[in-house]
């Protein structure tokens, strides 16, 4: 497993890293997800301003109900 310095990776590197860094600690999935849409939210900054909106929408959806899609997903396949 690979040790995470900010500032020497790209951004998929950057992902392994937080979901290790979390699964190593021991932390839930849902605290995997939030870190991953905060991740996702900051990334909105550097989208154009017309995409911006629908890019802030698309992060800010809850675990809930990424978990309720998830399940529905998995039933209907």
């Amino acid at each position: 497993m690979m040790l995470c310095q900010v500032g020497e990776i790209n951004r998929e590197q950057d992902l392994d890293c937080t979901c290790n860094n979390f699964l190593m600690a021991g932390c839930s999935n849902k605290a995997v997800y939030d870190n991953i849409q905060l991740n996702n939210r900051q990334e909105c900054n550097s989208v154009p301003s017309a995409q911006y909106q629908e890019c802030v929408e698309r992060s800010n959806k809850s675990y809930e109900e990424y978990e309720r899609e998830r399940k529905a997903a998995a039933r209907a396949s």
